[in-house]
């Protein structure tokens, strides 16, 4: 095999292993547990105690308290991302405060705390 053949089996191998990285992070993100107390009255809506809403600093948004939106937009990201990119994202949620700039229009999403702790755990960060 020539030099130029086996790099081209090297790109397809790299791309792979990328590809299948990508697939399972993102499947276990959506895997990941949903915040237990909200009380999921349908699929479009959904109720969360007041006493949850004063600790998360009044944040009324859904994303906040339904984590399975904050998993689905990661997962989304991680799918269009390179490993560097989604290293970076996932360790800036973990350790910069547990916020990340949405998908849609780039605006700044707060994680709760709780969710955090699930994507830390599923990174395997100490």
């Amino acid at each position: 095999m020539g030099i130029a053949a086996e790099n081209a089996e090297l790109e397809r191998d790299i791309l792979e292993r990328v590809e299948s990285f990508r697939a399972r992070l993102s499947s276990a993100l959506r895997a990941l547990p949903n915040n237990p107390n909200v009380i999921r009255i349908s699929k479009n809506c959904a109720a969360v105690p007041m006493s949850q809403v004063m600790a998360g600093r009044m944040n009324l948004t859904a994303k906040y308290h339904l984590f399975e939106g904050v998993y689905d937009e990661l997962a989304k990201i991680v799918e269009k991302s390179s490993p560097s990119q989604i290293r970076m994202l996932i360790e800036g949620i973990i350790y910069e405060g547990g916020t990340y700039k949405s998908y849609d229009d780039r605006k700044m999403v707060h994680v709760h705390p709780d969710a955090v702790a699930h994507i830390k755990t599923l990174w395997g960060s100490d």
